[in-house]
């Protein structure tokens, strides 16, 4: 008799990334931190990587915890280890704060997908590796 589960599984998500054409060897999604001590400053989300490009989820504790080095580890490791030819993000239009961030960032809106969001539509945005301005010694 077949069943439902709920739950996070790590069996799951392999048979879920064979089955969405992930990058092999990759989980659906990964993380990266950024802590002081054992209290979390900030972190990424990354989900659905397909070897050239990856979605990424951002959030942070309170203004100015985004760090010029943080931001490098998690570009490189995008660009670098992954080798994505581009991040995307998806944000609400009704948080221009979010906005604001990717746009400092470099990235840029590509689409709008109207009555996406409760609040509205979402912007897609994405920054490409050659427009990236914090790899290979670009100012950020």
């Amino acid at each position: 008799m077949k069943q439902t589960f709920y739950g996070d599984s790590p069996q799951v998500k392999e048979w879920l990334s064979t089955k969405f054409a992930q990058a092999p060897g990759m989980r659906a999604h990964s993380t990266l931190t950024l802590a002081d001590g054992d209290r979390i400053c900030g972190a990424v989300w990354l989900e659905n990587y397909n070897g050239s490009s990856v979605f990424a989820h951002v959030a942070g504790d309170g203004p100015g915890w985004l760090t010029r080095r943080f931001a490098q580890d998690v570009f490189r490791y995008v660009f670098d280890v992954l080798g994505c030819k581009k991040m995307i993000g998806i944000v609400r239009s009704s948080n221009t704060a979010a906005q604001s961030f990717d746009e400092g960032l470099g990235f840029k809106r590509e689409a709008e997908i109207l009555d996406a969001d409760p609040d509205g539509s979402v912007f897609i945005y994405s920054l490409k590796r050659e427009d990236c301005k914090f790899l290979r010694g670009r100012n950020g």
